[in-house]
């Protein structure tokens, strides 16, 4: 079984339901399910266990993986992953420059040799001179990806020397965790070259003001993880005399120190109304049976950098969140940071739902995302939702496919994801008149499925809420008719259109859509039935019932009788053999 077809079982079966031998679940809370996934990445990055080998071990040995494995994944991450990684990014930012150098160089020679006379000396020169140039940047191009193919070598060696040497640490010495003075000499060979690197989100905290030898920080982080603050206090103690002095206080009630979206006491006037929350009733708050600060250490590890900004997918179910936000890490390797930040996050939940049948809540799902961390402050936060609508909608397998297709309308070359419009609540009605005047425009064939969907959604929305009273049954409920609405609509414009095939031709719609855009309505209707008189036609239920007696939503149908004659219908969108 592949790792995305044990992921996807996982999450069928399981859900949110574990935690009873103390395995990894969400809470429910957004900022402690961060912790949590980011403890989950962390693992991954440093010791290659994705999510269910990770639940296995520590449904085996809780204590190992708690105060054993995570306090040196977590030291390991912050001296050598973060160091290997800035380098490795200013090398592809020194590539990118190059490249960007090379294709200008290209220009340049592809100029002088489209030349149709004869290329004087000077002008032969500059040409040898950008084939050299242009030869040198290959060369430096080759020099630097060998680099950080090198780089990511050295450390996945660090990686299985690191998880190598602890497997036989903590498997000869019981006592390990008991009696860690006692191992420093092995400890302190854990992580050659150890030289912890401050992260963005954290501000003062013990181990790195100043630095601390890997020894002395293992220790820390146990009696943190621990939560044995008066053994904790006693070894800051003769580390530190403001410690001794001023004894702990973030240890025991987290604030900005450890994570920017926490706040600090001393930042606001009103302490005996703003003291942050203890590590004993975060615990006992959300019934947590895992180190308050495994989840603070592990926070930033949750997020994922795109176009400059930290993104991070959240829905309350660990197994969903874990695999979409997987896929969006597997989309920026694969496409670049400069993707759309949207795209690259609904391109991952689609595959998901489609992949893996997935049943879950589109409307309890957040991006949470921010700019960046400027002297411990959040820059440019968003949580950003999906409304109840949409989320409802795009369960269903016929919508979600038929919308997750690009458009092209009449604006050059431009193409539209009618999936990002909907998503964003945007009308879809006037996105569709585009595409079909493109398409009528340049001879092309109009996309009758994606087309037809979006007029009926866009009508049944309208419709809706023209007869919503403001808190009443239809108003909080009328999301899950409109379902069953468009599908009624949808079968019906599609056994209709079999009939005005018969009716109208290409040449009519022009005609058509003039008398659409000028919402004409009367125009629109006797032309119709001028051309079903003159075929002896007497079927035109349809066009009373949906244009003649509507003057909500009349244009959606009107149109979507030009998408039938212009894109045709096949045999499974008719009226009669359309499957549910």
């Amino acid at each position: 079984m592949g790792e995305s077809e044990t992921a996807c079982l996982s999450s069928r079966e399981n859900g949110n339901t574990i935690g009873e031998f103390g395995e990894l679940r969400f809470t429910g809370n957004w900022f402690i399910d961060a912790g949590i996934l980011g403890f989950v990445n962390l693992m991954e990055e440093v010791y290659g266990w994705d999510l269910e080998e990770l639940q296995r071990r520590i449904r085996e040995e809780p204590e190992v993986v708690y105060y054993g494995y995570f306090p040196f994944a977590y030291l390991f991450y912050h001296s050598k992953v973060r160091s290997v990684y800035r380098e490795i990014t200013n090398t592809r930012k020194t590539i990118q420059d190059l490249k960007k150098k090379r294709s200008n160089r290209l220009e340049e020679l592809s100029k002088l040799s489209k030349k149709e006379k004869g290329l004087s000396k000077k002008e032969i020169k500059k040409i040898e001179k950008l084939e050299s140039e242009i030869e040198l940047i290959d060369k430096n191009l080759a020099k630097l990806e060998r680099h950080i193919l090198d780089n990511l070598r050295k450390l996945e060696a660090e990686k299985t020397k690191l998880k190598s040497d602890l497997f036989e640490l903590f498997k000869k010495n019981p006592d390990f965790f008991d009696q860690p003075d006692k191992f420093k000499p092995s400890i302190e060979k854990l992580i050659e070259g150890f030289d912890l690197n401050l992260p963005a989100d954290h501000r003062n905290f013990f181990l790195y003001n100043p630095k601390k030898d890997l020894h002395t920080s293992y220790v820390y982080l146990k009696l943190l993880l621990q939560e044995r603050f008066d053994e904790l206090y006693h070894f800051v103690a003769k580390l530190s005399s403001k410690k001794k002095k001023e004894g702990l206080s973030y240890e025991i009630y987290p604030d900005s120190t450890i994570n920017p979206f926490l706040y600090s006491p001393g930042e606001f006037p009103n302490l005996g109304y703003t003291m942050p929350s203890s590590i004993k009733d975060i615990k006992h708050g959300l019934k947590l049976r895992i180190p308050v600060y495994l989840l603070l250490l592990s926070f930033s590890n949750a997020f994922t950098t795109i176009s400059g900004r930290y993104i991070m997918f959240y829905v309350n179910e660990i197994w969903m969140a874990y695999a979409i936000n997987k896929r969006i890490k597997k989309y920026i390797e694969k496409l670049g940071e400069n993707i759309s930040i949207f795209k690259v996050t609904w391109m991952s939940i689609i595959d998901e739902l489609v992949e893996c049948k997935a049943q879950f809540s589109l409307e309890n799902m957040y991006l949470i995302e921010f700019g960046g961390i400027d002297n411990q402050k959040l820059t440019d936060v968003e949580f950003i939702g999906i409304p109840k609508l949409q989320a409802y909608l795009l369960l269903d397998d016929y919508i979600r496919e038929s919308f997750n297709v690009y458009l092209s309308v009449n604006d050059g070359d431009k193409q539209v994801w009618v999936l990002e419009e909907f998503i964003k609540g945007r009308p879809l009605y006037p996105l569709i008149l585009r595409h079909v005047e493109h398409c009528l425009t340049n001879n092309l064939r109009v996309n009758y499925r994606t087309s037809v969907y979006a007029l009926c959604i866009d009508a049944k929305i309208r419709e809706h809420q023209s007869t919503s009273e403001l808190f009443g049954e239809s108003f909080l409920t009328n999301y899950r008719q409109i379902l069953w609405d468009v599908k009624d609509a949808y079968r019906s414009i599609g056994g209709y259109v079999q009939t005005v095939r018969q009716i109208l031709g290409k040449d009519d719609c022009l005609q058509l859509i003039a008398a659409i855009r000028k919402g004409n309505k009367v125009s629109f209707v006797n032309y119709v039935l001028k051309k079903f008189l003159e075929k002896s036609h007497r079927n035109v239920g349809f066009i009373f019932r949906n244009i003649v007696n509507n003057d909500i939503s009349w244009e959606n149908y009107a149109l979507s009788l030009v998408v039938g004659v212009l894109g045709g219908v096949s045999e499974n969108d008719s009226g009669e053999n359309y499957e549910e």
